[in-house]
Protein backbone atom coordinates (compact mmCIF):
# COMPACT_ATOMS: atom_id res chain seq x y z
CA UNK A 1 0.00 0.00 0.00
CA UNK A 2 2.53 2.37 0.75
CA UNK A 3 4.46 1.49 -2.11
CA UNK A 4 1.62 2.42 -4.28
CA UNK A 5 1.26 5.71 -2.67
CA UNK A 6 5.41 6.25 -3.12
CA UNK A 7 4.80 5.76 -6.82
CA UNK A 8 2.27 7.86 -7.48
CA UNK A 9 3.96 10.50 -5.66
CA UNK A 10 7.22 9.71 -7.96
CA UNK A 11 5.03 10.01 -11.01
CA UNK A 12 3.34 13.37 -9.84
CA UNK A 13 6.44 14.87 -9.02
CA UNK A 14 7.52 13.77 -12.64
CA UNK A 15 4.62 15.61 -14.22
CA UNK A 16 5.62 18.64 -12.17
CA UNK A 17 8.93 18.95 -13.03
CA UNK A 18 8.18 18.12 -17.10
CA UNK A 19 5.27 19.78 -17.10
CA UNK A 20 7.00 23.10 -17.49
CA UNK A 21 9.32 21.97 -19.98
CA UNK A 22 6.69 20.39 -21.94
CA UNK A 23 4.76 23.62 -22.21
CA UNK A 24 7.98 25.59 -23.32
CA UNK A 25 8.17 23.29 -25.80
CA UNK A 26 5.01 23.56 -26.96
CA UNK A 27 4.79 26.96 -26.77
CA UNK A 28 7.93 27.23 -29.49
CA UNK A 29 5.76 25.26 -32.51
CA UNK A 30 4.97 27.20 -35.31
CA UNK A 31 1.01 26.47 -36.12
CA UNK A 32 1.52 27.03 -39.70
CA UNK A 33 4.42 24.93 -40.06
CA UNK A 34 2.29 22.21 -38.26
CA UNK A 35 -0.89 22.54 -40.74
CA UNK A 36 1.70 22.18 -43.48
CA UNK A 37 2.97 18.64 -41.46
CA UNK A 38 -0.92 18.15 -40.82
CA UNK A 39 -1.51 17.93 -44.71
CA UNK A 40 1.67 16.65 -45.85
CA UNK A 41 1.30 13.51 -43.06
CA UNK A 42 -2.43 13.00 -41.73
CA UNK A 43 -4.59 14.52 -44.59
CA UNK A 44 -4.71 11.04 -46.34
CA UNK A 45 -7.38 9.77 -43.22
CA UNK A 46 -8.04 12.64 -41.47
CA UNK A 47 -9.29 16.42 -42.19
CA UNK A 48 -6.70 18.64 -41.28
CA UNK A 49 -8.36 22.14 -42.07
CA UNK A 50 -10.19 24.06 -39.23
CA UNK A 51 -13.57 23.73 -39.44
CA UNK A 52 -16.15 20.66 -38.97
CA UNK A 53 -15.88 18.55 -42.59
CA UNK A 54 -16.03 14.84 -42.71
CA UNK A 55 -12.40 13.11 -42.63
CA UNK A 56 -11.46 10.84 -46.52
CA UNK A 57 -11.85 8.05 -43.45
CA UNK A 58 -15.09 8.17 -41.82
CA UNK A 59 -13.01 6.58 -39.06
CA UNK A 60 -10.46 9.02 -38.62
CA UNK A 61 -11.68 12.33 -36.21
CA UNK A 62 -11.02 15.92 -37.73
CA UNK A 63 -7.73 17.88 -36.49
CA UNK A 64 -10.77 20.15 -35.14
CA UNK A 65 -12.43 17.01 -33.23
CA UNK A 66 -9.36 16.53 -31.93
CA UNK A 67 -8.83 19.96 -31.41
CA UNK A 68 -11.94 20.78 -29.57
CA UNK A 69 -11.76 17.76 -27.44
CA UNK A 70 -12.93 17.78 -23.63
CA UNK A 71 -9.95 18.31 -21.82
CA UNK A 72 -6.84 18.66 -24.65
CA UNK A 73 -4.64 20.84 -24.19
CA UNK A 74 -1.18 20.88 -25.16
CA UNK A 75 0.38 19.14 -22.79
CA UNK A 76 -2.12 16.34 -23.10
CA UNK A 77 -1.19 15.96 -27.25
CA UNK A 78 2.74 15.84 -26.51
CA UNK A 79 2.28 12.11 -25.49
CA UNK A 80 -1.09 11.97 -27.47
CA UNK A 81 1.52 12.17 -30.69
CA UNK A 82 4.28 10.26 -29.47
CA UNK A 83 2.51 6.94 -28.83
CA UNK A 84 0.47 4.63 -31.12
CA UNK A 85 -3.08 4.90 -31.32
CA UNK A 86 -5.73 1.86 -31.83
CA UNK A 87 -7.09 1.59 -35.42
CA UNK A 88 -4.43 3.71 -36.98
CA UNK A 89 -1.00 2.41 -38.59
CA UNK A 90 2.16 2.48 -36.31
CA UNK A 91 2.51 6.20 -36.95
CA UNK A 92 4.61 8.50 -34.41
CA UNK A 93 4.91 12.09 -35.05
CA UNK A 94 8.85 12.82 -35.09
CA UNK A 95 9.66 14.98 -31.75
CA UNK A 96 10.60 17.87 -34.14
CA UNK A 97 7.13 18.49 -35.24
CA UNK A 98 5.26 17.61 -32.43
CA UNK A 99 5.51 21.27 -31.27
CA UNK A 100 4.35 22.67 -34.54
CA UNK A 101 1.61 20.29 -34.94
CA UNK A 102 -0.04 21.26 -31.30
CA UNK A 103 0.41 24.45 -32.00
CA UNK A 104 -1.91 24.32 -35.25
CA UNK A 105 -4.17 21.71 -33.06
CA UNK A 106 -4.67 24.84 -30.43
CA UNK A 107 -4.72 27.40 -33.22
CA UNK A 108 -7.83 25.41 -34.55
CA UNK A 109 -9.54 25.24 -31.09
CA UNK A 110 -12.64 26.46 -30.53
CA UNK A 111 -12.68 28.15 -27.38
CA UNK A 112 -15.68 26.93 -25.06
Amino acid sequence: MARNRIHCVLAAAAFLVAGPALAQDQERGDAERGRAYAEANCAECHQTERGYFDSPNPEAPTFQDIADAEGMSAIALYPFFRTPHKDMPNFIVPPADIADLTAYLMSIRRHR
